[in-house]
């Protein structure tokens, strides 16, 4: 079954070639293998910033072939080369997303602090710095003091800016909704760290009960609350 492929494969995670003949393999293997029509099957894994991204796959399909440990050795060289490339990569990436982000949070900061109208120049600063990171979008949101008696409340929560990408789906009658009822204590707890001036965030492909509903309701895959 899957979970016995699944098992079959953890070797490439820890950074290990794998090498399976069909007729020496646990049956779940060997049906998949006789499905492709492989009789041996060597993967070589390559690793990126120490995780796992991928393999080299190297299939024998007519006869059974016996791997020499020199050959083994140099086609596990070419998954590192691999790996590092893929990490190079990923490192001007990241250093490029960041030289992005600074400019536009240098530009949003002009634009603030020179600004006649302050809503308006909030909202523009939102779209610089959306656009640079890549998200569709954005949102200000104030913790407004419960007034008087009912000091013992939690704040009030009020949109008060919000940027979104065209073709985004704009969703403010939800937003407003969602901002509007009180926290599920899960949410609450998740969101915790704000008050103590640290960014949270999720992925809806990795929430679950309450914080995946709240990422439901705003229709987005992922979600950064920065204090």
């Amino acid at each position: 079954g899957s979970a016995e492929l699944q098992e079959w494969l953890v070797p490439l995670t820890r950074g290990q070639p794998l090498i399976t003949l069909r007729r020496c393999a646990i049956p779940a293997v060997r049906a998949f293998l006789a499905e492709v029509r492989i009789a041996v099957l060597l993967m070589v894994p390559i690793m990126a910033d120490g995780s796992h991204w991928g393999q080299v796959v190297f299939a024998e399909c007519r006869e059974d072939r016996e791997w020499a440990a020199d050959d083994l050795k140099i086609l596990t060289m070419l998954g590192e080369v691999i790996g590092a490339a893929v990490t190079r990569e990923r490192f001007f990436g990241q250093a490029q997303q960041r030289e992005l982000l600074l400019r536009a949070i240098n530009d949003s900061a002009a634009e603030i602090m020179t600004a006649s109208d302050l809503h308006l120049a909030i909202t523009n600063s939102l779209g610089i710095v959306a656009r640079a990171i890549g998200v569709d979008r954005v949102m200000v949101q104030e913790l407004v003091p419960q007034p008087g008696s009912l000091s013992g409340l939690a704040p009030q929560r009020v949109l008060r800016n919000f940027w979104h990408a065209p073709g985004a789906p704009l969703q403010l009658p939800e937003l407003v909704q969602i901002l509007a009822r009180p926290y599920h204590p899960e949410v609450a707890a998740w969101m915790e760290p704000l008050k103590g001036g640290v960014a949270v965030q999720a992925q809806l492909s990795q929430a679950t009960g309450a914080i995946r509903e709240i990422l439901q309701g705003f229709q987005s895959q992922a979600v950064l609350m920065v204090p």
